[in-house]
This record gives structure tokens, C-alpha cells and sequence, in this order.
């Protein structure tokens, strides 16, 4: 199994447990330790993008604690990175839609006709390429992952908030996913989801440094994600509302 290479893409920076080390670590060594073929071990079929190890053996390749160990892959399983099947003894992990880290992408050039100059000639990015061939084959991840109607609902309350909206249906289905670990994950009704974008679209300062959905799941220089930062500041705004005339004039 030492021998060829994995693949990881650019994107994988985005990964929303990507600021979180050990996660990291033990998910690319979970990637370079699946099969990259259908096989087995001891009578235990062993699927391609799956491989058989034990807490303590993970432990000891990747120097993480075991406790650390269950609790990655709990958190690998809830955000259905990872399946994982235990018995008393082995642990068999299968990366979930390993393909889609593995698979092979065409990488091309779009040619514009030959009275064009060379200077004119517009690159098609890597990232574009995969979008356009998805959405031609039709299987974009809308087709893989079914999103609740409240998520789908709160979409559409939320994106008319935004100058430039998902031109993609990829880009759709990741604003789609935010929603769905916003609620999911964080704990975020979808009634504060809808008033948190409100806030920081109507923002003299924030309306300006919001122009994605997906920025509130990512983390500010303090490492607190941005949708806690929008909810306590609407928090501190409501409880000034509430504060009665003569409190200000104390500093008057």
C-alpha cells in the first residue's frame, strides 16, 4: 500500500474542518491509507477508498491520542466524510465519495477561433472545467444530496441579500450545504440564519466584507466563525433598543 500518490485538491483549504490539525492529519492519512482497488483483509472485504485499522494503530502512525482519535472520527462521521464500521478487535473506514478525490479531470484549454489573437485566449479553470462537465452529465452533487425544504426555503430568503449570486448549480449546492451545517452543526435556527445575513448585508461596515454566504462559516483573526460574530453584535444592538432614553443622557 506505500506505493503511487493521492490526489488533493487546491479547494481542500475550504474543508470546514481544515484550521483544525489533528482533523486534518488523520483525514489525508485516512486518504493515503484506503485501497485504491476492491480487496480484503483477514476474510473482512475491504471496498476501494476503505482499509482496516484499529484506534491504537491509528494512534500510533499518526501520533494523535486515542481519545482525540474517537473524537475526530466522530466528527468525520457526523459531517459524512467518513463511515465507520467497529468490532471488538478491527475498524474498517470507508471515505465516502472517494471518486470524487481521486477522479481523473481533463485539464483544457477552451480555444477561441483562429482570427483571434493569442493574447485574447481565455483559460478555463480547473474548477470551472469540473462545474461545466457536472452540470452537463448532470451529476452535480444536487443530484448526490438531498437538502431539506427549510434549507432550500432559507436559501431563497437569503440570496436576494447578495450583488453576485451562485451562477452554478455546484456553487448552489455549497451554499445549500453552509445552510444545512449552519443548522445542523452550529446550532443556528433558520430564522437566525436569514436574520444574521440580514444584518450584515444592511451593515454600513459589513456590507462591504459580506459578499458570500459561505464567509459565515469561516473564522476571524480571534478564530471565532463570523455568523457568532454577526449574532452577538445584533444581540448587542437589541439590547440597546431596549435601554430607555434617560440612560443615554447620563453621558450627554
Amino acid at each position: 500500500m506505500n506505493i503511487g500518490w493521492v490526489k488533493l485538491h487546491r479547494q481542500f483549504k475550504d474543508w470546514e474542518w481544515y484550521n483544525k490539525s489533528e482533523m486534518v492529519h488523520l483525514f489525508i492519512h485516512c486518504l493515503i491509507k484506503a485501497n485504491f482497488k476492491d480487496g480484503s483483509f483477514q476474510g473482512i472485504e475491504c471496498k476501494k477508498g476503505s482499509f482496516i485499522t484499529s484506534l491504537k494503530h491509528l494512534s500510533d502512525e499518526t501520533n494523535i491520542s486515542i481519545q482525540t482519535i474517537r473524537t475526530c472520527l466522530k466528527k468525520l462521521r457526523l459531517t459524512k466524510e467518513i463511515e465507520v464500521k467497529s468490532t471488538n478487535k478491527l475498524t474498517q473506514i470507508t471515505i465516502c465519495n472517494y471518486d470524487s478525490y481521486q477522479e481523473e479531470e481533463v485539464l483544457t484549454n477552451k480555444q477561441l477561433t483562429n482570427n483571434q489573437q493569442t493574447t485574447n485566449k481565455q483559460l478555463t479553470t480547473i474548477e470551472e472545467r469540473k462545474e461545466e462537465k457536472e452540470e452537463k452529465e448532470g451529476t452535480s452533487s444536487s443530484t448526490k444530496n438531498k437538502f431539506s425544504q427549510d434549507v432550500i426555503e432559507t436559501f431563497n430568503s437569503v440570496v436576494g441579500y447578495f450583488e453576485s449570486i451562485p451562477q452554478t448549480e455546484t456553487t448552489k449546492n455549497k451554499w445549500l450545504d453552509c445552510i444545512d451545517k449552519l443548522n445542523r452543526i452550529d446550532g443556528l435556527s433558520f430564522d437566525d440564519i436569514i436574520q444574521i445575513v440580514k444584518f450584515g448585508k444592511e451593515d454600513d461596515f459589513w456590507s462591504s466584507n459580506f459578499l458570500s454566504l459561505l464567509k459565515l462559516r469561516n473564522k476571524n483573526k480571534e478564530d471565532v466563525y463570523y455568523w457568532d460574530v454577526f449574532k452577538a453584535k445584533i444581540k448587542t444592538k437589541k439590547d440597546e433598543d431596549k435601554l430607555p432614553p434617560s440612560f443615554y443622557r447620563v453621558f450627554i
